[in-house]
């Protein structure tokens, strides 16, 4: 292939994914292997066309002592004879594995990525080439991967351009030889110890003795996984706004949506909702879709751990998929108990992070009694110095008309999430349950003809989880 033939290949390819504006400020990330040095030369060859301003980003990853220094001399070197900006990062990049307890290949990525986001720019160009797409496709299938898996790596990924997408590493390698060129050479490259190594160095080249094009065929298969995975990410956001909604750090899902959806839709759109609660959807695997989905034809309150911090649980007809630490109704702080004496001393008082209680004290024949949910009246003759605002205790009651129920019973019938029972405050006499602001009132308390004096209390929540 000629140099002019190369270089339109990869302007065509930019075209297509619309990966360059005019004008656009792009970092790119150089090592001096073949692919980075390919990727700034060509740049530098479409540089006026686009009008582009173009700087370089290097990283040393702490591994490989001098042979490391030698690329980064390299690369300066050639920032220099094209007086391109020229930036090094030097990491730990072991180290920082170990801290991580991940591989020394992905905490690699992650201080790469890390490098060239800090850099700046408009874009952030970065030399995956067509073998290397091959090889993604492959190792995600080998580890265990979804269709997204399969689609290997996108040409474009917000700011990060992959110009050299197209273009299989034989044919980079014979442009920089037609140009005179000069790159350097990993050598890890070649330790296989490494499993994208072995896939590269044994597992291709295998693949090619059985068809020579067979890398041509796997991408062209993965990009046919790309369109299909755009498509079905339509419909699992449809699915979403149907079934699903996110409140603060919780994802709750309609239970309906386990008949109403098919099944490959269900599992995407719990993948989803894990995605937008972690931020991340890395390391989210086919066991913790397939768990929450078991969790569509289990009693309320079972529940299953997840990844980053997440949990989901079966919470009477929805599924809520969550963060541990997480609350909706509280701040999760400690909430003392407050005496309702002081809260009428004082007029209004916090209970907590976004929840107050306001009181006041009127005769009986003064009163004009609204069936409120969240101002109650009480006869205030009925009550003890000892009622307090407090969060539930094992044995409390409430009285109805027929006898006491047990607050555990009355919270399960109104299909309070067990999660949000522990931080729940409601007025106590003892373990007799005077009020659940909000859920239900005691008989008890209730305003009758030989009421003298009434007490109005009103629970004032900012919005975060009311149970309206």
């Amino acid at each position: 292939m000629s140099r002019g033939d190369f270089e339109s290949r990869v302007k065509n390819y930019i075209e297509e994914y619309g990966m360059l504006q005019k004008g656009d400020r792009v970092t790119v990330g150089v090592s001096g292997g073949a692919d980075s040095v390919c990727l700034i030369f060509v740049l530098l060859r479409l540089r006026d066309e686009y009008g582009l301003s173009l700087g370089v980003v290097h990283v040393m990853h702490g591994i490989r002592g001098e042979e490391a220094v030698r690329d980064r001399d390299f690369v300066e070197a050639f920032c220099k004879r094209y007086d391109l900006p020229f930036e090094c990062i030097e990491k730990d990049v072991p180290q920082i594995a170990a801290l991580n307890r991940m591989s020394v290949e992905e905490a690699g990525r992650m201080v790469r990525y890390e490098a060239f986001e800090n850099a700046g720019g408009d874009k952030t160009a970065v030399a995956h080439n067509a073998d290397d797409m091959a090889e993604t496709v492959l190792f995600n299938l080998f580890r265990g991967s979804s269709i997204r898996g399969l689609s290997g790596i996108a040409p474009v990924s917000g700011r990060i351009i992959r110009p050299l997408l197209g273009m299989p590493r034989r044919q980079i390698e014979e442009y920089l030889k037609e140009n005179g060129q000069e790159f350097v050479t990993d050598s890890t490259n070649f330790d296989n110890d490494y499993s994208r190594n072995k896939i590269r160095n044994i597992i291709l080249p295998k693949a090619r003795e059985i068809n020579l094009r067979a890398a041509d065929h796997i991408n062209e298969t993965a990009r046919d996984l790309q369109r299909t995975d755009e498509f079905l990410t339509g419909l699992t956001r449809q699915a979403f706004d149907e079934y699903a909604k996110r409140e603060g750090e919780t994802v709750s899902i309609d239970v309906r949506a386990a008949g109403n959806v098919h099944e490959v839709i269900l599992k995407r759109l719990i993948y989803m909702a894990i995605g937008e609660l972690s931020g991340a959807r890395k390391n989210v695997s086919r066991v913790h879709v397939e768990d929450t989905i078991g969790l569509f034809y289990m009693q309320s309150g079972r529940r299953v751990s997840l990844i980053y911090g997440l949990y989901a649980e079966r919470c009477f007809d929805k599924i809520l998929i969550r963060k541990e630490e997480a609350s909706q109704f509280f701040d999760g702080e400690e909430h003392p108990a407050v005496p309702l004496s002081l809260i009428i001393e004082e007029g209004k008082k916090m209970l907590c992070a976004g929840v107050t209680v306001s009181a006041g004290i009127i005769d009986a024949k003064d009163a004009k009694i609204k069936d409120m949910r969240y101002t109650k009246w009480f006869d205030y003759d009925k009550m003890s110095d000892g009622a307090v605002f407090r969060t539930k205790e094992t044995g409390d009651v409430i009285a109805v008309k027929d006898g006491n129920k047990k607050v555990k019973d009355v919270l399960t019938e109104e299909k309070i999430p067990r999660w949000k029972r522990g931080s729940m405050y409601m007025l106590a006499d003892g373990k007799d349950v005077l009020w659940i602001p909000g859920i239900r009132y005691s008989e008890r308390c209730r305003v009758g003809s030989d009421t003298r004096r009434v007490l109005i209390l009103s629970w004032e929540e900012e919005e975060i989880g009311r149970q309206d």
